[in-house]
């Protein structure tokens, strides 16, 4: 726990939690987490602090499958890098974005379990492809900037619109839901 901010410059091997007291949080590197592991990146549950990941974000190969969970409150979340690996279903499978205003995903998401947020208060946006095995997103606005596509049920709960662009599709080998409006472009 830090009472100020915490960063890095370099590569973070995380095997326990890393909270701020409503100050930013920044690995400036690759962040591994490390074997069996399910920390916590957080900034406080009413915390402004944004969490910023620059590099990929991936878990330790063998053993058991690692989850990682990041409550930002009302700050920002941002991974740079791809997030996941679903060649070696061992590693870093699972990620929970607890709270949120603006959640961004540069890279690809490849998680072999569940990509959850629990809520967001602006924008949840999706640069790169996206591959779980189930997805369960509550937000306000969601952009889907290329494919989606969930092993299993994926629900939206979105008090704004669903934005799938051009060129991109969705794909849910379960049931698919959202609870509002959706704009599909051509």
């Amino acid at each position: 726990t830090s009472t100020g901010a915490f960063s890095t410059t370099g590569d973070v091997n995380l095997a326990a939690n890393i909270t701020t007291s409503d100050a930013n949080l920044t690995i400036g590197g690759n962040l591994v987490v490390a074997e069996a592991a399910t920390p916590t990146l957080s900034t406080g549950a009413a915390g402004a602090g944004h969490i910023v990941v620059t590099g990929t974000t991936n878990g330790t190969a063998g053993g058991a499958a690692e989850s990682l969970t990041v409550l930002a409150g009302t700050g920002n979340v941002t991974f740079t890098g791809n997030v996941g690996n679903n060649v070696d279903a061992l590693e870093l499978e699972a990620l929970t974005v607890t709270s949120a205003a603006t959640t961004l995903f540069s890279g690809n998401i490849e998680l072999a379990n569940a990509l959850t947020q629990s809520a967001g208060s602006v924008a949840t946006t999706f640069n790169g492809t996206v591959n779980v095995g189930s997805a369960a997103l509550t937000g306000t606005a969601f952009n889907l900037n290329n494919s989606f596509a969930s092993g299993g049920t994926t629900v939206f709960t979105n008090s704004g619109v669903l934005t799938k662009n051009a060129g991109t599709n969705i794909t849910s080998t379960g049931a698919f839901s959202t609870t509002g409006d959706v704009n599909l472009a051509a």
